[in-house]
C-alpha cells in the first residue's frame, strides 16, 4: 500500500485482517482493492459515523480508441483530390465499487467518418477547393454515469448511459481569383456544419427548493451556415484602391429550458467597405464597419434581441527618409443593444515609431504605444438554447512595447529583381516596405 501519513488507530485497523473482512461484508469485497476508498471507510467506521453507500461513489473507468485511414490520393496538373474512410473505434467502461447496479457496461463503438479534398486549378491564380470532413465524438464517462452527484444539493448531475455517439459533417467552397495585370482579386467563400445526437444538457428547476437537476440528452437540429465574400480592385490610378468584406452567418443550437424544448437561432451580419490611398512613402486606408446580430428563441420570444455595432478604422504609414517608419491607427466603435450597462462607445488609437537600419534594411527596431487614450473595453455575447449571456472581461489597456525585428532571408536588390518591388509584381501598389499586401481583410478580421 502506498506510504501516506495516517493516525496509529488506522493504522491498526488495516493492519487488522478481521476488521478488514468484516467491512468488506458490510459494503463490498471490491473496497478492499481501493485504498483510498477502504481508508475513507475505516475512517468512518473508525469514528463512529455512518458511511452512506447511497451517496458515496467509487469509480474505476477505462477507455480505449484506434482509429484506421484509408485514402486516395492524386495530384494533376489541373486538380488535386485527397478522399477516403476513416474507420474509428472505441471502447469506455464505468465500474462503480460501491454500488454494482450503477455499472456502465463496457461499451464499443465502431464508426466510419469519410473525407473528401478536391482543388480545382483554372490558372494560376484562380482556384476553387471543396472540403469535406466528417466525425465522431462518443460522450464521456461523466455524461453516461447514471450516478447522482449530490455534493452541492441545489445542483444535481446524472448522466445518461442511453446517449449516442455524434456525427458532425463540415463542408466548405472557396473560390480564389486575382488578375495581375488589372491588379484585382476576389475570394468567395460558402461553408456549414450539421449534428446528430448532439449532446446537450438538460435542465429541470425544482420550484419549491430552487434547485436544480441537469442531465444529458441527445438532439438533432444543431447546424451552422456562412457565406463571405472579399475583393479588391484599383481605380485608374492605381493609387487610389477599394475593397471590402462582408460575412452572413446562421447558427441553430437546441436546449431545453425546465424539461420545454426551445431552439434558438443567431443571424450575423457584418459589411466593412474601404478605400486606400498609396502613393510612393505613404499608405493610408479608411474603413468603416457595420455589424448586426439577431436571435430569435422559439418560447423565450422575451430574449430576443437585436445587437448593432457600428464603427470605422483609420490606418496611416509614412516611409520617412533615413529609414524611419511612422504609423498609427484609430478605431471607433459603438454598440447598442446590449442589456444595461453593457452598451459601449470608444476610441483605440495606436502609434508606433520604426527605425530599419543595415545595408538591405533586414533588421526594425519598434517602439509602438497600444491604447493611447485608454479607453479600451472588451465585451462578448454568448448565445445558446438556455441562456443568452453578455460579459465585459478586463483586458490591458494603455502600455508601450519595444520590439527588434531581423529578416534573415532576402529575395535581392530590386535592382537585381525587380519583381520584389512589390506584393503582386512589377507596377503593383503593395511594397514590401510596409509588410503589407494592397488590399485583404478588414483589421482585426
Amino acid at each position: 500500500m502506498p506510504s501516506v501519513p495516517r493516525s496509529p488507530l488506522l493504522e491498526a485497523a488495516l493492519n487488522d485482517a478481521a476488521f478488514c473482512g468484516a467491512i468488506a461484508t458490510k459494503y463490498s469485497p471490491l473496497v478492499l482493492l481501493d485504498y483510498r476508498l477502504l481508508t475513507d471507510v475505516l475512517e468512518y467506521e473508525l469514528a463512529g459515523a455512518d458511511f452512506n453507500e447511497q451517496l458515496s461513489s467509487s469509480l474505476r473507468n477505462k477507455s480505449f480508441s484506434q482509429s484506421f485511414q484509408l485514402g486516395f490520393k492524386q495530384v494533376r496538373k489541373e486538380y488535386n483530390l485527397d478522399a477516403g474512410l476513416q474507420l474509428n473505434s472505441s471502447m469506455l467502461q464505468s465500474d462503480d465499487i460501491l454500488d454494482a447496479s450503477r455499472n456502465v457496461p463496457q461499451r464499443w463503438t465502431w464508426n466510419v467518418a469519410p473525407y473528401a479534398r478536391i482543388r480545382m486549378k483554372f490558372s494560376k491564380t484562380r482556384n476553387l477547393a471543396f472540403d469535406y470532413r466528417s466525425r465522431y465524438s462518443d460522450p464521456s464517462v461523466a455524461q453516461l454515469q447514471p450516478v447522482a452527484d449530490v455534493s452541492n444539493p441545489l445542483r444535481i448531475v446524472i448522466g445518461n448511459p442511453n446517449l449516442k455517439s455524434t456525427f458532425t459533417q463540415n463542408i466548405n467552397l472557396r473560390f480564389n481569383d486575382f488578375n495581375q495585370e488589372a491588379q484585382r482579386s476576389i475570394m468567395a467563400m460558402i461553408g456549414g456544419q450539421y449534428s446528430l445526437n448532439s449532446i446537450i444538457s438538460k435542465v429541470t428547476y425544482d420550484q419549491t427548493t430552487g434547485g436544480q437537476t441537469t442531465t444529458y440528452e441527445n438532439v438533432n437540429g444543431v447546424w451552422n451556415a456562412f457565406g463571405m465574400c472579399m475583393f479588391s480592385f484599383p481605380f485608374k490610378r492605381k493609387s487610389w484602391y477599394y475593397s471590402t468584406m462582408t460575412r452572413l452567418s446562421y447558427s441553430s443550437t437546441v436546449g431545453f429550458n425546465n424539461s420545454t424544448y426551445n431552439r434558438s437561432g443567431t443571424l450575423s451580419w457584418h459589411i466593412a467597405p474601404g478605400i486606400s490611398f498609396r502613393p510612393d512613402a505613404l499608405e493610408l486606408e479608411l474603413r468603416p464597419s457595420y455589424n448586426l446580430q439577431t436571435t430569435h428563441n422559439s418560447t423565450q420570444t422575451s430574449a430576443n434581441r437585436n445587437i448593432h455595432t457600428y464603427g470605422a478604422s483609420f490606418n496611416g504609414t509614412y516611409y520617412a527618409p533615413l529609414g524611419f517608419v511612422i504609423a498609427t491607427d484609430v478605431r471607433y466603435s459603438s454598440s447598442s443593444g446590449y442589456s444595461d450597462g453593457y452598451n459601449t462607445t470608444q476610441w483605440l488609437w495606436n502609434a508606433s515609431l520604426s527605425y530599419q537600419f543595415l545595408r538591405d534594411k533586414s533588421a526594425t527596431i519598434t517602439a509602438k504605444v497600444f491604447d493611447i487614450l485608454g479607453q479600451r473595453q472588451s465585451i462578448s455575447r454568448s448565445v445558446t438554447a438556455n441562456y443568452i449571456r453578455d460579459m465585459e472581461y478586463n483586458t490591458l489597456s494603455r502600455y508601450v512595447m519595444f520590439s527588434f525585428t531581423y529578416k534573415f532571408t532576402t529575395f535581392g536588390s530590386q535592382k537585381n529583381n525587380p519583381k520584389v518591388d512589390n506584393d503582386f509584381g512589377p507596377g503593383g501598389p503593395g511594397r514590401f516596405r510596409g509588410g503589407r499586401p494592397p488590399m485583404g481583410p478588414p483589421p482585426g478580421r
